[in-house]
């Protein structure tokens, strides 16, 4: 339901803003941005002026890119739909949110809009917002964009192989040093080479799924085989990263020998490391909370603080959901058993990828949902995930969280592993109290 809003109409909620509305009016009819009002629970939008918008032939269809999201993804350009349906869904839950992306007509120009919207101080559930065309700024935001991505695609300072691939023919056009020495082929080879020409060819499926992931998610990590000239092959750790770069689709790869481990010796522990798992397991004991468990997890550390937070995930893959539990001052104001949708989160790249565990290096270079719903606004930077299957399906997910960005390893994951007798004993006990406390509620 859309309706125009009359002049003389004043609006429950604004009065401990506005003294008179009437006198707010002429202020947005002269306001080169659309300012509407959204009703959370009836999913109605009010617009309060008629302000033209670049990109959008129709007025009449505003509301459709607010309410429909299938065909705001024909109007919104692709690499933007992403950050815009972010900005959709989080004023939907009435959550303060702000994006920039870019329309195209039927003519395939484009404009750059702003969004920005947050709920009313008297009525949280009254959503107000705004929409703003920001065209004529596009100089300095390709200037910012250019700066960025020159930064980005300087390749070459990296201090390990990197490649960049052109989505849309797969060829490699650009390569560092050190991936001329990796995989050992010359210049003009490199350049007769497709994306799938470095995996083996029995990997072509995965590589398919890989590609599908950078292309919808724009981010994808993991272990991977890898093919050199001779055939030999290279065990490794790949970021995949997708970029734009003056409307061309790139994919960033860094590529990450992985270090052999001889998988025949156990991981000895020293004696500090045997004292320290006996005092964790010991202060655990007799814990049922999802709460004190990781609290006792945060508070007793092996070295100094090498976590400022950890999360629980409980994974419903069938249900497509997963509720979170977080501990520590980062993460203390997110409700215990807050549910997330299972796509975009961190446990869906593990069980597809079937992952040992997941570092993230840095949350401002995600483009997964769940680090921009859940840890980026509380100050997370980067995190350890270590997955437990059951089966082959993902059901409980074990996350460190630090402040700070790169705060985690993969030459320090013996350390980190000490925690998981203690956490898989409180989880257990977790269990086992959840259930008895639902059958007696029955």
């Amino acid at each position: 339901m859309t309706k125009m809003v009359e002049k003389t109409k004043k609006f429950p909620g604004w009065d401990d803003v506005l003294s008179n509305f009437d006198d707010f009016v002429p202020f947005l009819e002269q306001s080169c941005g659309l300012f509407w009002r959204m009703k959370a629970d009836r999913k109605e939008i009010e617009f309060l002026n008629k302000t033209e918008i670049s990109g959008i032939t129709n007025f009449g269809q505003l509301p459709r890119l607010l309410q429909n999201l299938v065909w705001a993804q024909e109007v919104v350009v692709e690499d933007d739909f992403f950050r815009f349906k972010l900005f959709v869904l989080a004023a939907r839950e009435c959550k303060e949110a702000s994006v920039l992306f870019r329309v195209k007509d039927r003519e395939g120009n484009r404009y750059w809009l702003r969004g920005a919207g947050a709920p009313a101080i008297s009525d949280p559930s009254t959503y107000y917002g705004v929409i703003r065309d920001v065209t004529g700024q596009v100089g300095i935001i390709n200037r910012l964009l250019d700066k960025d991505l020159v930064r980005q695609t300087m390749i070459e300072y990296e201090d390990h192989p990197v490649m960049l691939v052109d989505m849309e023919n797969k060829s490699i056009i650009s390569r560092n040093t050190y991936a001329y020495r990796l995989f050992e082929y010359t210049f003009e080879e490199f350049n007769n080479l497709k994306f799938h020409n470095l995996f083996p060819k029995d990997q072509e499926s995965r590589v398919s799924k890989i590609y599908e992931v950078c292309l919808l998610e724009g981010y994808w990590e993991g272990k991977l085989l890898l093919v050199k000239k001779g055939d030999s092959l290279v065990d490794a750790r790949v970021k995949i990263k997708r970029m734009t770069l003056r409307d061309r689709n790139l994919l960033k790869i860094s590529i990450h020998e992985s270090v052999q481990k001889e998988e025949s010796k156990p991981v000895v522990q020293t004696g500090d490391m045997q004292e320290f798992s006996n005092t964790l397991a010991a202060a655990i004991e007799g814990k049922t909370t999802m709460e004190d468990i990781l609290d006792t997890l945060l508070h007793h550390q092996y070295r100094g603080n090498m976590f400022d937070a950890v999360l629980y995930a409980d994974v419903y893959i069938n249900k497509r959901r997963v509720d979170v539990y977080a501990r520590g001052s980062a993460l203390d104001a997110v409700p215990l058993g807050t549910s997330f949708p299972y796509e975009g989160t961190v446990s869906q790249a593990i069980q597809q990828n079937r992952m040992e565990f997941y570092f993230l290096d840095d949350a401002l270079e995600s483009t997964r949902p769940i680090d921009w719903a859940l840890f980026i606004p509380h100050g997370i930077r980067s995190y350890f995930a270590k997955p437990f299957f059951h089966g082959d399906k993902l059901r409980s997910l074990l996350v460190l969280c630090s402040c700070e960005p790169r705060r985690f390893s993969e030459q320090e994951s013996d350390l980190y592993a000490l925690y998981y007798p203690a956490f898989l004993k409180g989880l257990k006990n977790w269990r086992k109290s959840k259930k008895t406390g639902d059958e007696e509620k029955r």
